[in-house]
């Protein structure tokens, strides 16, 4: 039987691939729409609608491994003091969250600001910006494989 942790795990863990994707895609056509000057078009929304969708996604599968679900954050709550000295412990009960909040809150306020420009070329660069930041953020705040603390790029049900 697969428990909601493994589950919700699994999920949080693929729907990196997604956040990460569609962070690329929205940098990628903000870029592009910069530098050819062009509006901000209903295709464009679309790609920010989808990314903050997957992005509000994650934060919740991640928020509900985090509240106590994860057994690694219920150790490091238990003993804070001791986390803070274990790489792995730290990473999955401060680092990770840090980064992942601030790229979320970089990318929110970001793009709400840019949606102030309505259909105004402007808005790519802005678009631009705080999805690069944030993805920078992501990429920092992933447990790659190589680390102290890291996860495999896939994970199955057991």
């Amino acid at each position: 039987m697969v428990s909601w942790y493994s589950a919700l795990l699994v999920a949080h863990s693929y729907l990196r691939w997604g956040v990460l994707g569609m962070s690329v895609v929205c940098v990628a056509r903000a870029a592009h729409g910069w530098a050819r000057r062009r509006p901000f078009e209903r295709a464009d929304e679309r790609v920010v609608r989808v990314l903050l969708s997957i992005v509000d996604t994650q934060l919740l599968l991640g928020l509900l491994l985090y509240a106590g679900l994860s057994p690694i954050t219920g150790a490091a709550l238990h003993d804070v003091r001791g986390a803070m000295s274990n790489s792995v412990l730290r990473f999955f009960s401060l680092e990770h969250q840090v980064a992942m909040v601030a790229a979320i809150a970089v990318l929110h306020v970001g793009l709400l600001r840019a949606k102030r420009l309505g259909a105004d070329p402007k808005r790519h660069r802005s678009v631009l910006v705080s999805t690069a930041a944030a993805l920078v953020l992501f990429v920092v705040g992933v447990p790659w494989p190589g680390l102290p603390y890291a996860r495999p790029l896939l994970r199955w049900l057991a």
